[in-house]
């Protein structure tokens, strides 16, 4: 437990709440940890959840398919971060995606109604989850703000542009790294692969950026 307790106290949703008042909120919050393999379900789009999952090893892609298997990504979730937070405080509106481990994964999920009710001792640490996890729904939607724009981009390279463009802005630098192969970028912006992969080419040919696998170079053209 007290590696599980590390990550959590290193996430966003716990960061500076001491270990001591960490270790009594699980058990406040009913914490309890699940593992799962590569590409098994954690949930399922249509179901209504009252838990928060806090990724304490692998990733995690919230995704969707629809009827002739098209699938999209919406996000990727890394190790330390935390998904489902607000339709767990929606109180029965369905996901309209499926959360789906990538790796060996394994979860630590916590109650939503112990989260957004303080406890009896209305200690300080509870109210600073709180304020946490406030911060942590509007960061999602800002970054849900920014895939629309992404998407709203009408060509293949305009999508690619703009998204490569806001990792950039996002990680500070020219050189960026995603979290994203190939055909997980193409799901991500909704695009074809293979349109995809032709238009990096050529952005690549005219000096716009270069690239090995995920890492990417943006370079301004002389």
């Amino acid at each position: 437990m007290e590696e599980e307790l590390a990550i959590a106290a290193s996430s966003d949703l716990f960061m500076q709440i001491e270990p001591h008042e960490l270790r009594r909120m699980m058990g406040c919050l009913q914490a309890h940890k699940k593992t799962y393999r590569d590409q098994e379900t954690i949930w399922e789009a249509g179901s209504a959840i009252c838990q928060v999952g806090l990724v304490l090893r692998g990733r995690v892609y919230l995704e969707s398919d629809d009827f002739w298997g098209n699938k999209s990504i919406y996000a990727e979730i890394p190790r330390g971060s935390s998904f489902g937070e607000a339709y767990a405080l929606s109180e029965g509106d369905p996901l309209p995606f499926n959360a789906v481990s990538r790796g060996e994964s394994a979860i630590l999920f916590l109650d939503i109604r112990r989260m957004a009710n303080m406890c009896s001792r209305a200690c300080s640490c509870h109210r600073m989850m709180n304020e946490h996890l406030l911060k942590i729904i509007a960061a999602q939607t800002m970054e849900l703000n920014r895939k629309i724009k992404h998407l709203s981009a009408r060509t293949t390279r305009e999508k690619l542009l703009s998204y490569l463009s806001s990792e950039a802005q996002r990680q500070r630098s020219a050189y960026i790294s995603l979290p994203f192969n190939r055909q997980e970028l193409a799901d991500y912006l909704s695009v074809e692969r293979s349109a995809m992969s032709r238009e990096l080419g050529k952005m690549k040919a005219e000096g716009l950026i270069d690239f090995s696998r995920n890492v990417f170079a943006l370079k301004t053209r002389g």
